[in-house]
């Protein structure tokens, strides 16, 4: 009596089940030559009551040196508010007559030209000074009401969305967090990242998420980045080269996804095959799909970076 292939073949673990049938998906589209869908961002924050200093117009959250420069010069302020001169401009503002501007640094960067198309590509990053006023400093000129005011008025009558906790993946991510002394920040901003410096996960506020699902996928693509620590698993993408090389920035885009999405099907939050979730689902897939096309296609990368996020999942959950 024979024994059919099928039943000799070795059986997937759940984690791989799941990344095999992002990575089929994945495969089928780019060989059907289907449109890339924009990745959409899952949360909604409204940036008009922080306490830090901030961009109005571009919604950013000031950094670093830049922070603490304008921690303090925001003293002399009521506004925690700044933009650049253009900036204000173009949205309709004018500078108060006798205001002196604060001088902020800005990154610049540029690709290195002989390094430029390969693996090794390398982004040389300088600083360079710029000019910002306070909103104090500025009147709007433009028609009818000015907008941050309107704006601000709006965010403070607006009602949260409503929260979900789900016990399973609650569990996971504060057992992983407490196991590895890991700082949880969550902030009234426009962000969701994982800092190597101070190893910590920084989220926006949980009422700004568009459901509970898209919140446990973003907190769990930040824990994906958080297991290629030095202490863990120490990937060099994310600890030496995650700003300055974009091939190693991508593939650690692509582990952190793939383990949120390993994560969000062992916790029953999604569902391939039932289509549970499936906005969530497509967005992760857009994601994945638009760093691939950044690489053109490399089929490698995507069974790398699942190889390593199965890894990373692991991990996560102590296995």
């Amino acid at each position: 009596m024979t024994t059919s292939t099928k039943r000799n073949a070795p059986k997937l673990t759940a984690k791989e089940r799941v990344t095999n049938q992002m990575i089929k998906r994945l495969e089928d589209s780019i060989s059907n030559g289907d449109p890339v869908a924009p990745w959409l961002k899952p949360w909604q924050a409204d940036r008009y009551d922080v306490t830090v200093p901030w961009n109005p117009i571009s919604k950013h959250e000031y950094q670093r040196s830049n922070f603490i420069l304008l921690s303090i010069m925001g003293t002399f302020h009521e506004s925690n508010m700044w933009s650049g001169f253009q900036q204000w401009s173009k949205a309709g503002y004018k500078i108060n007559k006798g205001s002196k501007a604060t001088n902020i640094i800005r990154p610049m960067s540029f690709v290195d030209e002989k390094t430029k198309g390969t693996d090794e590509e390398k982004t040389i990053t300088f600083f360079k000074a710029e000019s910002v006023f306070n909103y104090d400093q500025v009147t709007y000129a433009g028609e009818g009401l000015d907008p941050i005011i309107v704006r601000y008025a709006e965010t403070e009558n607006k009602k949260p969305r409503s929260w979900n906790p789900i016990k399973r993946a609650e569990k996971i991510a504060s057992d992983y967090i407490a196991r590895e002394n890991i700082k949880l920040n969550f902030k009234n901003v426009d962000a969701a990242f994982y800092a190597t410096a101070d190893d910590s996960v920084t989220l926006t506020l949980q009422e700004n998420f568009k459901s509970s699902a898209d919140y446990y996928d973003t907190y769990f693509h930040e824990l994906g980045h958080s297991t290629g620590n030095k202490s863990r698993l120490n990937r060099s993408d994310i600890t030496k080269n995650y700003s300055n090389n974009k091939a190693c920035r991508g593939r650690e885009e692509l582990v952190a996804e793939f383990t949120s999405s390993i994560l969000l099907s062992h916790c029953g939050i999604t569902d391939f095959e039932t289509g549970k979730n499936q906005e969530t689902i497509d967005n992760q897939f857009a994601y994945i799909r638009g760093w691939i096309e950044a690489f053109k296609r490399d089929s490698s990368l995507i069974l790398d970076s699942a190889s390593r996020a199965i890894k990373a999942a692991e991990f996560i959950e102590g296995v």
